[in-house]
């Protein structure tokens, strides 16, 4: 008897644990890589659950597609100074916490392509994602370890 109430005492622990772990860890949104860098965009936890809730079916986002867009814009060209024009190639609604059935909160990936001497260049990492609430979530660069 003794031994089967250790048990439960065990994995209430555990079970203590790993939901605190995922009340802290942040919240995965987006990878993208090429051979070399792999680029993750997550939010912490709170952030994230602050986050205004939306769906399309919902109607109009609570951040608008031109004020995304702008948003998304001004900080591309503040991160890649070098560049003196870019063009936006795609825009997306993505939904965030890929993980979490029901949980509608969305976000804006936004690709921009470099323009130079009036042509569009391709390849890169020229990303923004946007959240619903106007911040721009910053990429975190990992290195990948060469097979």
């Amino acid at each position: 008897m003794h031994a089967l109430r250790l048990v439960f005492v065990i994995f209430g622990v555990m079970g203590a644990f790993a939901a605190n772990a995922q009340s802290s860890s942040p919240v995965f949104l987006l990878g993208q890589g090429d051979m070399t860098t792999m680029h993750n965009w997550e939010v912490p936890r709170k952030q994230y659950e602050a986050l205004p809730k939306w769906s399309p079916a919902d109607g109009s986002p609570p951040l608008a597609v031109n004020k995304a867009l702008e948003i998304g814009s001004a900080w591309i060209k503040k991160r890649h100074p070098d560049v003196k024009q870019f063009d936006s190639s795609s825009l997306s609604f993505v939904r965030a916490g890929c993980c979490v059935s029901g949980d509608e909160r969305w976000f804006y990936r936004i690709d921009f392509q470099p323009v130079v001497s009036g042509q569009r260049m391709y390849g890169g990492q020229f990303i923004a994602v946007v959240l619903m609430n106007g911040a721009v979530v910053e990429p975190r660069p990992e290195n990948r370890a060469p097979r």
